[in-house]
């Protein structure tokens, strides 16, 4: 019969109630209103048909209500609270779709438990460089096992010397100072290794989704790692003025009212849970840098004659520039007419890389606190 189909309907509404009250006869309500509705006892329908006023809800007012209270009663909705709401929370991936008859009214979120950042290795590479050679040459009256006497006479190269033969400040041969020969032994200062930083490498791609918002849209935020909460309101279509329930939720959702901010839940609505309708991804990696290079070396061979004309080498040794002033003995009063010298070896050093940390966390913001039944 249409009246037990119509009896049937309300019990499988998924409509959001205010309160709970009176269930069942309105006195408000005429009995003609009440035939048409269907609201009432079977025995009371029974009456209605009789009387020739079968149920008929197509034309039954939007706010007549229902018989009974098919789910689940709830408490008034305390003051500076909104709802009920039925509340589903979960991974945002798998998380129900709103029961039939309700709508998605809330997205928020919970701590998204994302991690640190991805970064990036940083590396150095080698530093640009050259090796400069030596300028400061000095002639002592000694030689070089005795206590080393201060310069008696300069045989420096020149300035910005590019190693090529020279007969700058050359000596020549019997030059005496202080009453002996100026000549007995040479000293050469080390080669000066000059570098400029280490380029920085990056080993791996840098992030490009730095910051990432978050205003409401499931698809803008790492939802698969992310703990939802989605609150579904009642869709419009089956208003509650008489009802005084909640329906039964699915067996995913709570019976929920809730307020925007951080607030304490009030009394019969003691399940309490802090979600976010905001955020800001500030994860980020530290940038790559490289320390100041160290350890680079260089090797020169330095060529000493007694002629003008690099021709009669007296003196090529090795000089790097690790070493201290080296010095080498030469004949008594010995000229000195020309020098050059040529780089060996250049050995760059090495720096060390910094950053490429993760730095930050997931700021989240709007805080919501949903209050639910226990």
């Amino acid at each position: 019969m249409r009246l037990w189909k119509y009896l049937a309907l309300p019990a499988s509404l998924p409509f959001i109630a205010l309160a709970c009250g009176d269930i069942g006869w309105s006195e408000d309500l005429d009995f003609h209103f009440k035939c048409v509705c269907g609201i009432g006892t079977p025995e009371e329908f029974a009456e209605c048909i009789e009387l020739g006023y079968p149920p008929d809800p197509e034309t039954c007012p939007p706010d007549a209500g229902t018989v009974g209270c098919p789910g689940v009663c709830a408490p008034d909705t305390p003051a500076g609270f909104e709802g009920p709401v039925l509340v589903a929370t979960g991974p945002a991936i798998g998380l129900p779709l709103c029961p039939l008859g309700t709508k998605e009214a809330i997205w928020a979120w919970a701590d998204p438990q994302l991690g640190p950042r991805d970064c990036p290795t940083c590396a150095c590479g080698e530093p640009p460089g050259t090796c400069e050679l030596p300028t400061s040459w000095n002639t002592h009256t000694t030689v070089c096992q005795a206590p080393m006497p201060p310069a008696s006479a300069s045989f420096d190269a020149p300035t910005n010397w590019d190693g090529s033969c020279t007969t700058t400040n050359a000596l020549s041969e019997g030059k005496f100072c202080g009453g002996v020969p100026c000549v007995r032994s040479l000293s050469v200062a080390p080669p000066v290794v000059v570098e400029g930083d280490c380029p920085v490498l990056i080993q791996g791609e840098e992030p490009t989704d730095l910051p990432i918002p978050y205003d409401g849209t499931i698809n803008e935020w790492p939802a698969p790692i992310s703990v939802a909460a989605l609150a579904c309101e009642n869709d419009g279509k089956t208003p509650c003025k008489y009802a005084s329930c909640s329906p039964d939720p699915p067996s995913s959702f709570e019976v929920c009212v809730y307020a925007t901010g951080d607030v304490d839940c009030p009394q019969d609505w003691a399940k309490r849970t802090l979600f976010f309708e905001g955020g800001t991804d500030k994860r980020a990696c530290s940038a790559c840098t490289c320390s100041p290079p160290a350890g680079g070396s260089c090797t020169v061979q330095i060529h000493v004659y007694t002629d003008s004309a690099c021709t009669n080498e007296q003196l090529s040794p090795y000089v790097s520039s690790d070493m201290s002033a080296p010095c080498y003995d030469l004949m008594s009063g010995i000229s000195l007419g020309s020098k050059k010298a040529e780089v060996i070896e250049r050995l760059p050093g090495t720096c060390s890389s910094h950053g490429g940390e993760s730095t930050g966390e997931i700021e989240m913001q709007k805080p919501i606190t949903f209050c639910c039944l226990a």
